[in-house]
């Protein structure tokens, strides 16, 4: 009887035990499923901020409301990194590089574009972009009046 009684309580411990292992899987479960939807909604929120900021980063806001070409030139300098960059002298040319050649306002006008194209080419090469380098490097050489002569 009382080794009856020992398998008896050993069975029911072994089953008790079974149970208490199962609650926690199931906890564990519903916890994970909690915690998991909580990550992806963070990621969510994230990556949504990332992409703001990116897309955002691009575009230049002049202060007041007031465009002035130097203070945009040099906004595209400060982006943090090279592809930033060139997102951003990139705007800066499509704004300010005319169609025309007689499209420029003033000589300052040609300057900031002409250093513009210099930080292209930069930029092209850092990257890794060799025909854009060398597209904007062609387009250097016939704005140049220098070569003017060479040709000649």
């Amino acid at each position: 009887m009382l080794i009856r009684k020992g398998l008896h309580y050993l069975g029911a411990s072994n089953y008790l035990k079974s149970m208490h292992w199962i609650g926690s899987i199931q906890r564990m479960i519903s916890r994970s499923r909690v915690t998991t939807a909580l990550l992806f909604s963070l990621l969510a929120v994230a990556s949504t901020d990332v992409l703001s900021a990116v897309t955002e980063s691009a575009e230049y806001k002049p202060e007041g409301d007031v465009y002035v070409m130097e203070a945009h030139f040099r906004w595209c300098g400060e982006a943090k990194t090279p592809a930033e960059r060139l997102k951003r002298y990139q705007g800066f040319w499509e704004m300010q590089h005319p169609e025309a050649e007689d499209g420029y306002d003033d000589s300052r006008h040609v300057r900031m574009v002409r250093h513009c194209a210099y930080r292209l080419a930069q930029l092209y090469a850092e990257l890794g972009k060799t025909e854009a380098c060398v597209r904007m490097l062609k387009w250097l050489e016939e704005e140049d009046d220098g070569f003017d002569v060479e040709r000649g």
